[in-house]
């Protein structure tokens, strides 16, 4: 928890120093925010089965010097069944960092970022060594990209974001998970 408060904490300090630098930048930023169908590709570390956890996400970026500015992400996925234990698993993440948008400005901009933060998960097991929760949070990393194209002044498509997400929320070996991830939905940007 104290590493979560952390994160929070330099994500803010990060944020409020972008937004400064961004106020004395000539030119304007560029902000948006996106709703995705979110689905993530997870292995179930002591059988070796994958399951599929389906869910949204809103984020939000700002383009503040060059492309460069602070971004934020918060995700919810649920699977009704892991492997053949038939548990179900429901996750919450909110996580903050930098992001690099290359042409912000055209028709169809990419952009790239880094995300850190805190992974909630709920509606499962979490073994541990006095038992089992029901519920857990851990750290969490988002490494990921897409593709936006914008339809109109303030529209955009996101055609496809490809992420990485690492975690460390209890499963009963080592406490380690990466998943894929794949979303695409549509945003406003102004």
């Amino acid at each position: 928890m104290r590493r979560s408060r952390t994160l929070l904490t330099f994500a803010a300090l990060a944020s409020t120093m972008m937004v400064s630098a961004q106020q004395q930048s000539l030119q304007p930023a560029r902000t948006d925010i996106v709703v995705t169908y979110t689905t993530e590709r997870a292995l179930r570390t002591s059988s070796g089965q994958s399951f599929w956890k389906q869910g949204g996400s809103v984020s939000y970026g700002t383009n503040l010097w060059r492309g460069f500015g602070p971004a934020t992400d918060l995700s919810v996925g649920h699977a009704g069944s892991i492997g053949s234990s038939g548990a179900s698993l429901t996750t919450t993440a909110l996580t903050f960092g930098p992001r690099y948008r290359w042409h912000p400005k055209s028709k169809c901009s990419s952009f790239g970022e880094a995300l850190f933060g805190f992974v909630h998960g709920s509606n499962s097991a979490f073994p541990t060594a006095t038992g089992t929760n029901y519920r857990a949070t851990s750290f969490s990393m988002l490494i990921d990209g897409g593709l936006d194209i914008r339809l109109d002044h303030h529209i955009d498509v996101r055609a496809l974001q490809l992420g990485w997400v690492h975690s460390t929320l209890p499963n009963g070996a080592d406490n380690v998970q990466n998943n894929f991830r794949l979303s695409f939905g549509a945003g406003i940007h102004f």
